[in-house]
């Protein structure tokens, strides 16, 4: 089964703030899925979806926040059991090049990797094995979290701080002991950047290729790590047992 998702259509209403917060809609459309795919045995996939319809919104759908959005928009599809997503690309229908498009293109044989781009590559980076249970006090915060594990691997959590100005320490607890903690941050300039976007401190390169070549160490105190997380970024975080 599939079906097509969108924020809404591309207008002056589709803003970084919106895009940014819950999608009303969203949890009802992925129960009804849900429900059908399991009744039915057939798997369900979202074929067609980005932000904002129409080719997407002009310095919305082009900027760092589009990388936040995708991170946390395609966990939230994994945990209602979507069985994969297809992030529209390139010209759309209307004839150019979409703003929400993954692959920046200048049509003239240029291309590099935006924003939204690096959400994607966060989310093949800790998206690996089965969701696991994880909750979050943010007290009203937009900050958002995934955990994953695969097989008897390490816990992978996924920390996404979508507030435009608020700074997190957050305390990590975990079921199972660990010792020590890595992350890997998912940055860029400010909400609104098209540009300077970066996953472990590196950028894709021309020819498409990345490396990490930035991780931090996390030391535990009585079984608990802290994480300090600024203001519109995300973190992938590896508890090491």
């Amino acid at each position: 089964m599939t079906h097509h998702c969108y924020r809404e259509g591309e207008n002056p209403t589709s803003t970084i703030e919106k895009l940014l917060n819950t999608d009303p809609k969203l949890g009802r459309i992925l129960a009804k899925l849900r429900t059908a795919s399991e009744s039915s045995g057939v798997p369900y996939r979202m074929c067609e979806t980005n932000s904002f319809s129409g080719g997407g919104r002009p310095g919305v759908s082009d900027t760092f926040a589009s990388a936040l959005w995708v991170l946390d928009f395609m966990f939230t599809l994994a945990s209602a059991g979507c069985a994969g997503v297809n992030m529209e690309t390139g010209v759309n229908q209307r004839g150019f090049i979409s703003s929400y498009s993954p692959i920046g293109d200048d049509e003239k044989s240029h291309y590099w990797a935006a924003p939204e781009y690096y959400g994607m590559l966060a989310f093949a980076q800790s998206g690996l094995g089965r969701i696991i249970r994880s909750t979050i006090n943010a007290r009203e915060r937009n900050i958002t979290v995934h955990a994953t594990q695969l097989g008897k691997n390490p816990i992978v959590l996924t920390i996404i701080n979508k507030e435009p100005s608020f700074d997190a320490v957050i305390g990590i607890e975990a079921a199972m002991p660990f010792h020590r903690g890595s992350l890997m941050r998912l940055s860029g300039p400010s909400l609104e950047s098209k540009f300077g976007v970066s996953l472990g401190g590196a950028r894709v390169s021309p020819a498409g290729l990345w490396k990490p070549d930035r991780t931090e160490e996390i030391s535990t105190s009585r079984g608990r790590l802290q994480v300090r997380l600024p203001a519109a970024s995300a973190a992938i975080v590896t508890l090491h047992s």
